[in-house]
């Protein structure tokens, strides 16, 4: 049995890009080395010699290698495009084509697809048995790793990763000091709408959890600035349970009776979302009020179990009036590029961590950061199966992550 040493990688993963059926490649099993047949040659004297015929990579893996790059890539628009050329017969070239529309995508692509052919050439070596699987299963964990920036920054959820209904899970207290020790930044990304950041932050130190205000980014705040910069000055009629006008800052609020509305500004769902008030805001919109939304989630976990939330009551408002809703919150990228913002950190140095594998984990991913997912909360193995991504890691808790940080530090 060889060892990677012995092996030129890069002119294995040539041999295995060779795509001539009268000519082919052989390794000795012995030195590593790797030796050319021509067609001139004859087949069978290398295999006298003992010399093993390197298997060429073939069109299907080919193939991923190209799909799973245009999952990867972040602009939906070059995604969906890309997505679209390598469907059907021809897909490589039109695959080709295409990203001649996309020259920044050029250096990404050669380095993508670098990385998966040694990483192909490394699991031949141990299909063949000429290397231990030991050894190839190290070589691919570091291959992956290289290709991984280092973490400086974390994004945390609150409620279904740190918390549920404003108690600690276990083992997130401890998680959230050892993350506070490393000296790593951080910040709380949460869409909660009913508290206020300042009640959020009072919430969290008296479950244990060593936090300032000020690390807290919340749906209210990141809204306040959305709409400041694009609806000014704008009369703003607010559906949500809970006081969060605190957070609102610069918000023309106007009451429930209001005839002159031009946002129908929808927060955290509870009683205030009732009949009499949907059917107000629905009335609105069919009058020409835009529909902003502080966050997308569909259903949030309490102590009692799945409680349905507010992107439910905002679908139904864009159904009935036709509207699109401005989202400010996850699964927009708006509360991510604020906590980044806060830190000073770029995307590509940043993870965010929570229990929703499409508002906070693609949704980061699609934004730049990594995105891990913890099996806590309103996690549902179904919902993971059913998802259009993976998450960069799926940890059973957010215990678990400053262990898994370290080796991504």
């Amino acid at each position: 049995v060889l060892t990677l040493p012995h092996i030129d990688l890069g002119e294995l993963v040539a041999a295995r890009d060779h795509r001539d059926d009268e000519s082919s490649f052989w390794i000795d099993p012995r030195t590593g080395a790797i030796e050319f047949c021509s067609v001139d040659d004859s087949a069978e004297d290398f295999d006298e010699r003992g010399l093993v015929p390197v298997e060429p990579i073939d069109t299907h893996e080919s193939y991923e290698i190209m799909e799973d790059f245009v999952a990867s890539v972040s602009s939906r628009e070059a995604r969906e495009k890309l997505g679209q050329a390598i469907r059907g017969r021809g897909a490589f070239g039109r695959f080709r084509d295409r990203m001649y529309d996309y020259p920044d995508l050029k250096e990404p692509w050669f380095a993508f697809r670098d990385r998966r052919m040694e990483q192909l050439a490394l699991e031949w070596l141990a299909f063949a048995g000429l290397v231990a699987e030991e050894e190839v299963d190290a070589a691919i964990e570091a291959l992956r790793r290289s290709a991984q920036p280092p973490l400086r920054a974390v994004l945390l959820d609150v409620d279904g990763v740190l918390t549920v209904s404003w108690t600690a899970l276990p083992g997130a207290v401890e998680a959230f000091a050892a993350l506070r020790a490393s000296g790593v930044p951080l910040a709380l990304v949460t869409s909660t709408t009913s508290r206020t950041r300042a009640a959020v932050g009072e919430a969290l130190r008296a479950a244990g959890f060593d936090v300032a205000d000020e690390e807290i980014v919340t749906a209210p705040v990141a809204t306040a600035a959305y709409l400041a910069e694009h609806h000014p000055g704008a009369r703003c009629l607010l559906l949500s349970s809970g006081d969060v006008t605190a957070d609102l800052t610069g918000v023309m609020l106007v009451g429930p009776d209001a005839e002159q509305v031009d946002v129908v500004l929808v927060g955290g769902a509870g009683p205030e979302l009732g009949y009499p008030a949907l059917n107000r805001a629905f009335g609105h919109l069919l009058r020409g009020a835009r529909l902003v939304a502080m966050h997308r989630s569909m259903f949030w976990r309490t102590d009692a179990g799945l409680a349905l939330d507010a992107g439910a009551f905002v679908a139904a408002l864009e159904a009935a009036s036709g509207t699109t809703a401005e989202v400010v919150g996850k699964p927009a990228a708006g509360l991510f590029t604020a906590a980044l913002a806060r830190l000073g950190i770029e995307p590509a140095e940043a993870v965010m961590v929570g229990d929703d594998v499409d508002a906070d984990v693609l949704a980061a991913q699609r934004a730049g950061l990594a995105g891990v997912l913890v099996r806590t909360g309103k996690f549902l193995p179904e919902t993971l199966e059913n998802a259009d991504g993976e998450p960069d890691a799926v940890l059973d808790s957010v215990a678990d992550l400053p262990a898994w940080l370290e080796r991504r530090r």
